[in-house]
């Protein structure tokens, strides 16, 4: 647990650093380091709860720190960055055009999609 969380902790920190530094800051950008920086803080919270039960702790401690990252996602305390709010309001009413589809292709319903269309080219 304590070798694959630092592993985690490592390769998001790294990633973030790098996506941060390239120099191009765009709305993806600085939201997939938003997002690299929170799998950064789970992988480190499971490094101290593993770090609490090799020290003798409770081995509750694994479960109180995945309550702690659920807590914050649940009281909003993790937020979704503000150019995210079209594309999340858009996904669900993506639809794919069902004949097309059966003749073996990939083709979406050109509606309401700017930011998905953004994200797909960005």
């Amino acid at each position: 647990m304590l070798a694959i969380a630092s592993l985690g902790l490592a390769a998001n920190l790294t990633a973030a650093w790098f996506v941060h530094g390239i120099g191009r800051s765009t709305a993806s950008t600085r939201v997939l380091v938003l997002h690299l920086g929170g799998d950064a803080a789970g992988a480190l919270a499971v490094i101290v709860s593993a770090l609490v039960i090799l020290a003798g702790g409770p081995v509750a401690a694994d479960a109180l720190a995945s309550l702690v990252i659920a807590s914050l996602l649940a009281l909003d305390a993790l937020k979704i960055h503000a150019s995210c709010e079209g594309l999340l309001n858009e996904i669900p009413g993506y639809l794919w055009d069902d004949k097309a589809a059966e003749r073996g292709e990939d083709a979406p319903i050109k509606a309401d999609d700017h930011s998905i269309d953004a994200l797909r080219y960005e």
